[in-house]
């Protein structure tokens, strides 16, 4: 039988492999999947939530090295629960390279996967980096309780919920503006009004009116070099409650007759952060480090990546400086998958001319749906 993956970590429960037909190219980004031994099915067919957490929370870990470490060349990482079979069953972890031609933008699975050929000697530095990372991730981390201090959830028409409608509507453009359905004391959960493709459309953002107080919530591998910090606890915790709001949001639509929601995904991305762009583009992100390594020798380059990525780290001179936000999309066939434009509407527009949005009537149903059952879906189903 064929071998799908190379194995590159595991414990009893989790599994790191590096597919052999990844869906990035390696001169695009790595890319590593988790498997959690309890899905045995598509990843929203489970009826826990713990494996989704497991899986999540060492999946923020391999996207954190990724932006830390030098022999890994890549300076981004998403974080994507994908719909494509074999992929599904776990969680994916891209690198982005800013030197493809891909670099900002959303991974799309191609119709034909390439087949890579990783020689040994670079698969088993690649093991020994993973297994370094892993271990210092367990010794400095805590195990988190997700919603510690109860879901805090806000109801339709309190205060804060209509705080947090002004936050997405008032004084913005037709681009910009979402439909508020779920709101908590740390996060929103909106419908943008343009969203990224012919489907179901989430976004949930922190709620800022909490995070500034600690220090601001950023994308979830935007970490310190030292993550043993009280605002490091509190952004990691903030990401796996994140996912499970999410994850929330899937169990109780795949229950509702005649929804039509289908092959669902979870992505943690920023891949049209302003900040990646180039700096004649008006972003932070410079290639001037790639004349200089391509006569040193594996050694010299390494050096040379980490130092630039320290540029784009948290208090770096270029620091990417992007809000932490999750998108769930799904499809309304179970024949399709999702696909998101390529680049934002201004740059592309023809990507974005056949996208309809949700009518106001499935706007309020869905929220009618999540206002009546997220909030218990999480206090059963969560650790708190």
């Amino acid at each position: 039988m064929k071998q799908l993956f190379y194995p590159i970590w595991k414990n009893k429960n989790l599994k790191i492999v590096l597919p052999l037909t990844p869906v990035l190219s390696p001169t695009e980004g790595i890319h590593f999947l988790i498997f959690h031994k309890t899905i045995q099915a598509p990843f929203w067919k489970i009826n826990t939530l713990t494996p989704i957490i497991e899986c999540s929370n060492l999946a923020l870990n391999l996207a954190w090295m990724i932006t830390k470490n030098g022999f890994i060349p890549d300076f981004w990482a998403n974080i994507q629960w994908n719909a494509h079979h074999p992929f599904n069953r776990g969680v994916n972890i891209l690198g982005r390279n800013p030197l493809s031609r891909t670099w900002g933008e959303p991974v799309n699975f191609p119709k034909k996967l390439p087949e890579v050929k990783y020689s040994q000697e670079w698969l088993l530095k690649l093991k020994k980096t993973c297994n370094k990372y892993i271990n210092f991730w367990k010794k400095s981390l805590p195990c988190f309780l997700l919603f510690s201090g109860g879901i805090k959830n806000f109801p339709q028409g309190s205060q804060e919920f209509l705080e947090a409608e002004k936050i997405f509507n008032f004084n913005k453009t037709p681009k910009k503006k979402k439909d508020v359905l779920w709101v908590n004391e740390k996060f929103i959960l909106t419908i943008p009004r343009m969203p990224h493709l012919t489907g179901f459309h989430f976004q949930i953002f922190p709620y800022l009116k909490y995070w500034n107080k600690i220090g601001g919530f950023r994308s979830p591998w935007q970490l310190p070099k030292d993550i043993n910090s009280t605002q490091s606890h509190f952004q990691i915790q903030g990401f796996l409650e994140m996912t499970a709001i999410l994850f929330g949001v899937i169990k109780i639509l795949l229950k509702e007759r005649g929804l039509n929601f289908y092959n669902p995904e979870i992505h943690f991305s920023g891949n049209w952060n302003k900040d990646l762009l180039l700096k004649e583009k008006g972003g932070k992100l410079s290639l001037d480090f790639n004349k200089n390594i391509k006569k040193k020798n594996v050694v010299q380059q390494i050096k040379i990546i980490e130092k630039e990525k320290k540029k784009y780290a948290i208090n770096g001179p270029d620091e990417f400086r992007t809000v932490g936000h999750g998108h769930l999309y799904a499809t309304f066939s179970p024949k399709k998958f999702v696909k998101l434009p390529r680049r934002p509407i201004e740059i592309m527009p023809s990507e974005w001319k056949k996208i309809i949005s949700l009518r106001r009537k499935k706007i309020n149903l869905l929220r009618k749906l999540l206002q009546k059952n997220l909030t218990c879906w999480l206090k059963n189903n969560s650790n708190s």
